[in-house]
């Protein structure tokens, strides 16, 4: 009795330029290096080229697949859905988004130049999966104010800092700390209860995702009160959002 791998050298067509198509389905997928098995009229052929890379985010073991075939050369096209089903396709949801945000307040006291978490426990912080290209878009939002207590003298100079922290699930490793390179900030010597408002977008990648894996991004704070009683004063931050894009 033949297997099913012995059975792949007789669907291959003999040499020639003709393209031609097939339909297979997925056995084994790894979404991290796309590493494949999939079977094709009773054979499984292994780790077969993607032709388009972005839609290899969806493909999963059971899914439907399009062939290209090019002579001896399979490429995966990619799933084959019907419309209006849950595993259709669309340009947004290959882009796996992890959100979070919290609309209430905090208070910080002086920290710099150390970053912490924020006191209420609600960081923002989102766990994301990151593939291969080891890359991700990461966008902050929040509102900061200065907001002394009652007597206290008029500060000299004050700011608010946001950053963020990435950590590898499967270490426990910090793989970026907060860093003075990539934050929001508010500076200012003006009135009590100027509020700013701010956003930054950044481009992670490199040592800040040493492998492809499961990750958390959490957003960090620090303040820096200078002058007078000015140790009183505390940075309030608020209306906080933390989106992670991988790329």
């Amino acid at each position: 009795m033949m297997r099913g791998d012995d059975m792949v050298p007789f669907l291959l067509p003999p040499d020639g330029d003709g393209l031609g198509f097939r339909q297979g389905v997925v056995v084994e997928w790894n979404p991290d290096t796309a590493k494949n098995k999939i079977a094709v009229a009773g054979a499984v052929v292994e780790d077969l080229p993607i032709f388009n890379t972005s839609e290899a985010l969806l493909i999963t073991p059971g899914a439907v697949v399009g062939i290209l075939t090019a002579g001896r050369t399979w490429f995966v096209l990619g799933r084959i859905t019907i419309p209006g089903t849950p595993e259709a396709a669309s340009a947004l949801q290959m882009i796996t988004t992890a959100t979070d945000a919290v609309s209430s307040f905090i208070r910080v006291t002086s920290t710099y130049p150390d970053y912490v978490s924020a006191p209420d426990g609600l960081g923002p912080t989102v766990p994301v999966r990151i593939g291969p290209n080891r890359r991700a878009l990461i966008i902050l939002s929040a509102q900061m104010q200065f907001a002394s207590d009652v007597g206290a003298a008029p500060p000299q100079y004050r700011n608010g800092r946001v950053g963020y922290r990435i950590t590898q699930v499967s270490t426990g490793t910090v793989t970026a700390p907060p860093s003075d390179d990539r934050k929001l900030l508010m500076q200012t010597n003006g009135q009590e209860n100027t509020l700013f408002a701010a956003s930054l977008v950044s481009v992670a990648s490199g040592f800040m995702f040493p492998a492809a894996g499961e990750y958390t991004v959490e957003m960090m704070y620090s303040a820096l009160n200078l002058g007078g009683a000015d140790a009183a004063g505390q940075i309030a931050f608020s209306s906080r959002m933390l989106a992670v894009i991988p790329l």
